[in-house]
């Protein structure tokens, strides 16, 4: 039986990069960013809304539609290949924990990149300024909107995909979902790539792949002009060579540890 598992990682945190190098087990069919989680969250709301659910057993109303949504997530993912495994890559699925594992009567197995804060904004930035053939939607120079660093690191603070990302990995942590969920900082998946794959192979409980970390080919298809930012790859894994200081300042990068001081703690990264 195809198994399906999920990549909930945070934005510019190296999923898409992961997701490729997983691609090249054949046993495995990996997403690009996904809508999956979309169609549940959209059934979700008309089993709460409509009457004619409501008026029946709530007893085996439940029991029908959490069958409904694995049958969905079953033959989606059925649809998309005949490979063994399917790794759903969405933001969203950090908070649907509690549903997949009564979906399925077992913990799912669910895998979040993380990266330092202060590099995740500064990646961000960088798009911003890199993108120069098309405007921005969320600058509007008319009202003063975004248009000054400080400003724009306030908006990605607040709003999708990397405010609520965060609010739904904190969710997760609080709700103690945490310790059954596989961590991978970025930071040590592009230093030790071969043990880090290891680990997660062990956690998803399949058998090993030899990846080829130098060359790395970019499977994933998705029409990134309907992203704010690229998910173009880099093809061969190395360490990275870490820029917030020089893209966001010293005081900026001050201010984001001094907000996030929880995410700095958990993660284990200095100030």
């Amino acid at each position: 039986m195809k198994k399906v598992f999920y990549n909930a990682s945070l934005p510019r945190s190296g999923s898409t990069l992961l997701q490729n190098v997983l691609a090249q087990n054949p046993n495995i069919y990996a997403t690009p960013t996904s809508a999956l989680y979309e169609l549940i969250q959209t059934s979700k709301e008309v089993y709460t809304n409509r009457s004619e659910f409501a008026a029946q057993d709530p007893e085996i109303m439940d029991r029908a539609f959490s069958r409904y949504c694995r049958g969905a997530i079953d033959g989606f993912c059925n649809g998309l290949s005949e490979d063994k495994h399917v790794i759903d890559k969405s933001f969203n699925w950090a908070t649907q924990f509690k549903l997949l594992e009564n979906i399925y009567g077992e913990k799912p197995k669910m895998i979040i990149m993380v990266r330092d804060l202060r590099e995740i904004f500064a990646s961000m930035e960088d798009g911003y300024r890199n993108t120069v053939f098309k405007s921005n939607a969320n600058v509007n120079w008319a009202t003063l909107q975004n248009t000054t660093l400080k400003k724009r690191a306030e908006d990605w603070a607040v709003s999708f995909p990397l405010g609520s990302s965060l609010d739904r990995l904190k969710e997760l942590i609080n709700w103690k979902n945490d310790k059954d969920v596989f961590f991978i900082k970025y930071e040590h998946f592009c230093a030790y790539p071969q043990p880090v794959m290891e680990g997660l192979y062990n956690y998803l409980g399949l058998e090993a792949h030899k990846h080829d970390f130098d060359n790395v080919e970019q499977v994933t298809d998705q029409n990134d002009s309907y992203y704010t930012f690229s998910h173009k790859i880099r093809r061969k894994i190395e360490p990275l060579t870490p820029k917030a200081i020089d893209v966001l300042g010293g005081g900026l990068c001050e201010s984001i540890y001094q907000e996030y001081e929880w995410y700095f703690k958990y993660f284990n990264y200095a100030l």
